[in-house]
């Protein structure tokens, strides 16, 4: 499979809601409900448990808050790699937030 990289540089396979989506994989959408339910403080409804991939047009709900891809898609670039203020604060406070809350995705 080739690699589907978000605006903000996750290789998409490596997303575990990516893998629940398109496994359709129940009990992997169950436990990721349950843990982002604890790191967002707020329920989960399985059905809400799906992504694509942000650039898809059928992208996790909250992708619609992002404010990375509304800064990539204003700029007109695929990637922040490809923007010449990279990396900016934004992106290194998702990275960050990323890795402390152990998402175990990839970037490129």
């Amino acid at each position: 499979m080739d690699k589907l990289i978000a605006y903000c540089g996750i290789n998409c396979s490596t997303c575990p809601l990516f893998i629940a989506t398109s496994t359709e994989n129940i009990s992997l959408k169950q436990e990721l409900a349950d843990k982002w339910g604890e790191i967002y403080k707020r329920t989960f409804d399985i059905e809400e448990m799906k992504c694509y991939g942000c650039k898809s047009g059928r992208k996790f709900f909250l992708s619609d808050k992002c404010n990375i891809t509304q800064c990539n898609t204003s700029k007109g670039i695929h990637t922040c790699k490809q923007c010449s203020n990279s990396p900016c604060k934004r992106i290194n406070e998702f990275y960050e937030w990323q890795k402390n809350n152990k998402t175990g995705v990839e970037f490129i």
